[in-house]
């Protein structure tokens, strides 16, 4: 599932995701930040796909264009491993009707990734 992330160096925030086997960086705008913030997203938060697509088709994240990357393996050491398992319990916000924005295109969103998936497997064949 995707993962939020704060920019340790600097203000907002990115989001981590995968597809077939590779890593994808978004990049989050100002609005896009505000949007999560006012949702109860933080750092090393859980992002459903779709809201994920949401934010994507609202223009609020971006990716700079490199194409998918490949994932490193889990965390190596101890440490690594205890933020990894940390991070596996962090509530996920909940977005509801009152609170969303977005209310009401979650059909629309699924539809576009059904698609998505469906081109990423069409074109490596």
């Amino acid at each position: 599932m995707p993962v939020v992330h704060k920019y340790k160096n600097k203000n907002g925030f990115y989001i981590k995701s995968s597809t077939n086997g590779k890593i994808i960086t978004y990049q989050v705008t100002t609005h896009g930040c505000d949007y999560l913030t006012s949702n109860g997203y933080g750092d090393n938060y859980e992002i459903s796909i779709n809201n994920l697509m949401r934010l994507k088709n609202s223009g609020y994240i971006y990716t700079k264009g490199s194409g998918p990357g490949d994932i490193d393996t889990l965390p190596r050491n101890n440490a690594q491993n205890n933020q990894f398992n940390s991070n596996l319990n962090k509530k996920q916000p909940n977005f509801s009707e009152e609170n969303n924005d977005f209310a009401g295109c979650g059909i629309g969103c699924l539809a576009i990734f059904i698609i998505f998936i469906i081109l990423s497997t069409c074109t490596r064949m």
